[in-house]
């Protein structure tokens, strides 16, 4: 599961829970972005700091686990690059890329969408508000045009976004219950999203 992680939330956790119980996953490995190319337009908080915040979210999961592989990595992340690079550290195994609607949606824009959908099956969540019938066209436009298998999962509705943490942050409103406590502690003690 890649994402910005900007920051985590209780919906990250919520659909990586229901993910891996629905296609009887093995484990969750959360890959925060190092430079999302995607997100050029506003600032996002430093690669440690997001990398920290997901460290700390997922400590008392069971089978959820990090990696740094993205944080690490100069310049632009591209999810290719980090599949060949797993695929290198863990042969043998079948990755599943967890994504949701909106980033799927726009998977053609992505760097090398072919070699995504070559080295894993993407797996769309989407949620009660989204067209399933437009994903459903895209799903076979995707494997018309990349090959390669996608799931589209549906989820509960959870009205939560990192947008909406960072905007309450900065307004001094209070987080609790939206995101770990231990994720909050972290965002008051780095003093993030504040202006």
């Amino acid at each position: 599961m890649g994402g910005t992680f900007d920051p985590i939330h209780d919906g990250h956790l919520s659909l990586a829970r229901d993910a891996k119980k629905e296609l009887s996953l093995d484990a969750v490995l959360f890959i925060p972005a190092g430079c999302p190319y995607l997100k050029r337009s506003r600032l996002v908080a430093d690669p440690a700091d997001r990398y920290e915040m997901t460290a700390l979210a997922i400590q008392d999961e069971p089978d959820f686990y990090i990696s740094d592989i993205e944080v690490r990595r100069e310049g632009n992340t591209y999810t290719a690059d980090t599949l060949e690079e797993l695929h290198g550290i863990y042969p043998g195994n079948h990755w599943f890329f967890l994504t949701g609607a909106d980033s799927y949606s726009i998977m053609d824009k992505w760097v090398r969408p072919d070699r995504i959908f070559e080295l894993s099956t993407v797996v769309c969540t989407a949620r009660d508000d989204i067209d399933r019938d437009e994903l459903e066209i895209l799903r076979e436009r995707y494997t018309r045009e990349y090959g390669g298998e996608s799931i589209i999962l549906n989820m509960p509705q959870i009205d939560l976004s990192s947008t909406a943490i960072r905007e309450m942050t900065a307004k001094g409103e209070s987080t609790r219950g939206l995101l770990p406590e231990t994720v909050r502690r972290y965002i008051d003690e780095r003093n993030l999203y504040r202006p």
